[in-house]
């Protein structure tokens, strides 16, 4: 009931069955972000947009947009989810000055779905990851958050199809 309240949510006939997982091990990251609270469109547009505007400012070549989603939207209601807009580099480049706080991930194991899709679709593949995908995958989650890594597109131009990789940290059972 919760992702159907959300306005931007509005294919209702999308279906991600034909997706095939691959399991990877990532790489360690360091990830500048800006977290917010709710999974709002506005909201994360604005988040994204500022957080662009720090790339520039900054004058970043050299990154990958990453969207991390702390929450699962159909057990938390979408206004108490925790949404984190990061960019990342690689371990051997920092920014000198910057107030924008940043973490270094640790290498994990994960799923991950490649797929091409509008923003008010993600949410909807979230849900298929974790109600029909993961039942049935033979694993289970960690407790280190999912995670969007942006090929194609950007997060802050709602009009455009995106490419993604979904990534789901993952456990054999």
């Amino acid at each position: 009931k919760i992702l159907e309240t959300f306005t931007t949510n509005s294919l209702e006939n999308i279906n991600f069955t034909h997706l095939e997982s691959k399991i990877i091990k990532t790489e360690a990251k360091r990830l500048y972000y800006i977290r917010q609270k709710g999974y709002n469109k506005k909201s994360t547009l604005h988040t994204w947009q500022k957080l662009m505007t720090w790339i520039y400012t900054n004058d970043i070549k050299e990154y990958e947009q990453i969207g991390i989603y702390h929450d699962n939207p159909i057990i938390t209601p979408l206004s108490d989810c925790f949404y984190v807009a990061s960019i990342s580099q690689s371990l051997d480049k920092t920014v000198l000055e910057t107030s924008l706080p940043y973490f270094e991930t640790k290498p994990d194991i994960c799923a991950t779905f490649e797929v091409a899709c509008r923003h008010k679709d993600v949410l909807k593949l979230i849900r298929w990851v974790y109600h029909e995908w993961l039942p049935n995958s033979g694993y289970e989650t960690t407790p280190n958050p999912a995670y969007i890594v942006l090929k194609k597109g950007n997060f802050w131009d709602n009009a455009q199809e995106l490419e993604i990789i979904y990534h789901i940290p993952i456990r054999f059972v």
